[in-house]
């Protein structure tokens, strides 16, 4: 089979793609644009393999948040930084579309503005040993459990596993 890559302008009934295109299937480096459905106004530029976002990648929702990173399969995953509109950010890692792995969340609206999570994360939860630092000065080092501080405990030391 001819396996060339082509550049090419594609309508479809969501939106508008420009860029490589290969046996009729997005692959390589492009830039969709939503024009209808619950994405209409989002943009993405970056890699595409066999019709999936894949490798890196700009994410622009019309809401204003911005994710910059990774993605596999179409979803985010690796690492990226997404910065909400109201202010917060994440930065670290990503698993199937959820913060996943080791990341920073920073607060960015309302009583916790300014406040940051550093440490583990399962399925977009607190999850494992992380340090959360109050904006106001309060500080928690331990475990946390699906989303929630479990006991004050002293972090491992640094260079242990």
């Amino acid at each position: 089979t001819n396996q060339t890559v082509q550049r090419k302008r594609v309508v479809t009934q969501t939106g508008i793609y420009d860029g490589e295109v290969v046996s009729s299937l997005f692959h390589g480096q492009g830039r969709f644009q939503w024009r209808t459905g619950p994405n209409a106004g989002d943009v993405y530029e970056g890699q595409y393999a066999m019709g999936e976002r894949d490798g890196p990648g700009t994410y622009r929702y019309r809401n204003g948040d911005v994710y910059v990173g990774f993605f596999n399969a179409g979803l985010k995953h690796g690492a990226g930084t997404y910065k909400f509109h109201s202010g917060a950010v994440y930065k670290g890692a990503w698993r199937q579309g959820q913060f996943h792995g080791r990341g920073t969340y920073t607060c960015g609206e309302g009583p916790w503005r300014g406040d940051t999570y550093t440490g583990d994360w399962a399925w977009g939860l607190k999850h494992g040993w992380g340090l959360y630092q109050a904006a106001g000065g309060m500080r928690f080092a331990g475990m946390f459990v699906n989303g929630r501080p479990k006991a004050q405990q002293q972090a491992p030391d640094a260079g242990t596993t």
